[in-house]
């Protein structure tokens, strides 16, 4: 299982726009193929955006839905002009996570992204591994990730 979290920046007052292109291809048949784990945007900020986060069960199975034609009506949605910027990240879940969870949370969701040195990691995950049972009675815990590469 990987994680694809995928941003887009939005020219401005693009937002209600884009939200309806993008629902309209979702119902043509897009999440037959992965789950759309959670879907987040943003009206203010630095620039409008939103941003998609989805799980496949392996690396092959993530990337063509967004850079190619699939097959499925209206995907990958039209939305080019409507675009400023986009960016997609791959991460890879950390042992504790539980792949029982879903994005049927919120509607409020907390992101948090960190930076460590190189070799770090293994550290950080040993340390929260250690710790998720008790952070979990604090507030819900969605998904924990490290990312090895960027697209």
């Amino acid at each position: 299982m990987i994680y694809e979290f995928r941003t887009y920046d939005l020219f401005p007052h693009n937002l209600p726009k884009y939200q309806e292109i993008l629902t309209n291809s979702l119902a043509g048949g897009r999440l037959d193929h992965s789950d759309l784990f959670g879907y987040f945007y943003s009206e203010f900020g630095p620039s409008t955006g939103h941003s998609t986060f989805g799980h496949t069960k392996a690396w092959t199975n993530a990337s063509p839905f967004a850079t190619k034609p699939t097959g499925i009506t209206g995907w990958p949605p039209p939305t080019g002009d409507l675009l400023a910027d986009q960016s997609a990240e791959i991460y890879f879940p950390a042992p504790f996570n539980d792949s029982s969870i879903t994005g049927a949370r919120g509607p409020f969701y907390e992101l948090r992204t960190y930076t460590y040195r190189t070799g770090e990691i293994p550290k950080v995950i040993d340390r929260w591994g250690k710790a998720i049972d008790e952070r979990r009675k604090l507030s819900p815990f969605m998904v924990a990730g490290t990312q090895n590469l960027a697209i």
